[in-house]
């Protein structure tokens, strides 16, 4: 009975806003909106935490990082398993390149290091890195061969982590993010409009300027099309035709896109020392969208989002003292 009810009240509170368009029913009124019935929150016995991060290697298995640990499912979200990481310290990204290989970003403002299993999480070891801080960035094309960027900070392995290529140069100093459309096209973002490219799998890059003096950050692949954000990641732009599809409200966190056309976003603001999570929707390419605010008294934060399927995502909700997970079928 004690857990129908705190059920009820979770989803009481995740619905007590109810779905607002941004630009009131004008704008939604072609869209196909989120329908309530989709969210669904899930029985789940994940330790409370701010997740920084979040990935599914199937339908099934997925990991999300803290502070010091990494968590585990191979159910879908329901049960978790918890382990500590060799280090207690801040982590940003996680990555798995097959079932069993995964590698995690972590660190602070003073080092940088990289976690890598390759016993699908059983175990972890620590790669420290030549890093001034957390790196920023981590993309692997495979098992091998991985790039990390940060403060002064692009590199490139071919044995896992072991050694590393230094690829920055002296005119650039921030290198944000880092993403890999296939084994030969890449991307990395950097600061006032610049981001670099290559078609080689990183073998050379080249140097663009957007039209823009604002900095880039997050980057995101959509069928061919390439997508950043930027102004602390509520805006996102096409690269490929040099503008922008949408300024969200709040700071955005992250983008999860299914299709060129098909996309989520979560987002937060705060009113005082309370946060308040936002959940946006589109199916057509951001032309007109949907988004969902938790009301104030929820104090939410979507802390971390990934697609589970081509059709499902899950987010990682901290409220308080706990930690919901959102399972979104599109």
């Amino acid at each position: 009975m004690k857990a129908i009810i705190l059920k009820t009240a979770a989803i009481l509170l995740l619905l007590a806003g109810g779905f607002a368009s941004c630009e009131e029913e004008e704008r939604n009124k072609d869209n196909t909106c989120l329908l309530l019935d989709n969210i669904e929150i899930l029985y789940s016995d994940i330790p409370p935490a701010l997740y920084r991060d979040l990935v599914f290697i199937d339908d099934t298995t997925g990991y999300a990082i803290s502070e010091g640990y990494v968590v585990k499912t191979t159910d879908g979200g329901k049960c978790w398993n918890s382990q500590s990481l060799p280090i207690n310290t801040n982590v940003g990204k996680i990555q798995f390149t097959d079932e069993n290989t995964g590698y995690i970003t972590g660190g602070d403002n003073t080092f940088g290091v990289l976690f890598k299993t390759i016993d699908g999480g059983a175990r972890w070891n620590t790669i420290y890195l030549n890093s001034l801080e957390i790196p920023s960035g981590m993309f692997f094309i495979n098992n091998d061969t991985g790039f990390i960027t940060g403060k002064g900070l692009f590199a490139k392995t071919t044995d896992g982590g072991k050694n590393w290529i230094d690829l920055k140069t002296e005119d650039i100093f921030m290198y944000n993010d880092v993403k890999f459309k296939n084994t030969k096209d890449g991307t990395v973002t950097s600061m006032n409009g610049v981001y670099l490219q290559t078609s080689d799998g990183g073998e050379t890059w080249n140097s663009f300027k957007y039209n823009t003096t604002d900095h880039l950050y997050n980057i995101y692949f959509a069928d061919n099309a390439t997508y950043v954000t930027s102004n602390a990641s509520s805006i996102l732009l096409d690269l490929d035709n040099n503008k922008e599809i949408i300024s969200l409200k709040g700071s955005t966190q992250k983008f999860v896109f299914f299709d060129s056309k098909k996309s989520i976003a979560v987002s937060h603001y705060w009113e005082g020392e309370v946060p308040n999570g936002i959940l946006f929707i589109t199916a057509n390419s951001w032309k007109t969208y949907c988004s969902k605010e938790l009301s104030m008294v929820a104090s939410s934060v979507f802390a971390a989002i990934t697609k589970m399927s081509e059709s499902k995502a899950m987010i990682l909700c901290k409220r308080f003292h706990t930690t919901e997970v959102m399972i979104i079928n599109f």
